[in-house]
């Protein structure tokens, strides 16, 4: 069976919920938003899907944390960052088949300072096919307090920055956001 697949994520803050045009905040796996936890709903799961990307350019918005944010936190400092792409089939790569238009958000913050510092990991702090993708900032050196930059890139389907007709990456606008972190008081409630 082949399927069809053209999805514009739309996504508020993990707490309050996702909604797309595939109509669920988990993918078919049950895997919550942003995990690399198999095929997206609508899709069947085979290599085999005919791709269709949606109509337009590929682009790619962060849509939370606002620009100029301050996060607090009380423990690990793993910020939602939501997105909006449009123009881009957003899916596990390992699903995307041979199409050009097709797979996943990358999540860079602070440049290469906050990767992710495992083996032959791609540079990148995080990747998700699903609106919104944690961030965790336990990966970054100078600690995960004060300002961070974030910026979402959209990638194909073997790990290559997406380019537009010109050849130019398409990536988000510059989103800044300040962590601030607060001990737990040891208190009871």
């Amino acid at each position: 069976m082949r399927s069809v697949v053209s999805r514009t994520a739309a996504c508020v803050m993990w707490l309050v919920g996702c909604s797309s045009s595939s109509g669920s905040a988990t993918d078919a796996g049950g895997a919550p938003p942003g995990s690399d936890g198999g095929a997206e709903s609508g899709v069947d799961g085979g290599g085999d899907a005919t791709i269709t990307p949606p109509p337009g350019p590929a682009s790619i918005t962060i849509t939370s944390p606002a620009d100029g944010a301050s996060l607090t936190f009380n423990g690990e400092v793993t910020p939602a960052v939501a997105f909006t792409a449009t123009g881009f089939t957003l899916r596990d790569p390992a699903l995307c088949a041979s199409a050009a238009d097709c797979g996943d958000v990358w999540l860079n913050i602070d440049g290469a300072d906050c990767n992710e510092s495992i083996g032959a990991v791609y540079p990148r702090n995080s990747e998700g096919f699903t609106s919104p993708i944690a961030a965790p900032l336990s990966f970054c050196f100078r600690g995960s307090d004060g300002p961070h930059t974030v910026v979402a890139s959209l990638h194909d389907r073997t790990g290559k920055a997406y380019q537009d007709s010109s050849g130019k990456p398409v990536v988000s606008a510059t989103i800044h956001f300040t962590v601030v972190s607060v001990a737990d008081d040891g208190g009871t409630e």
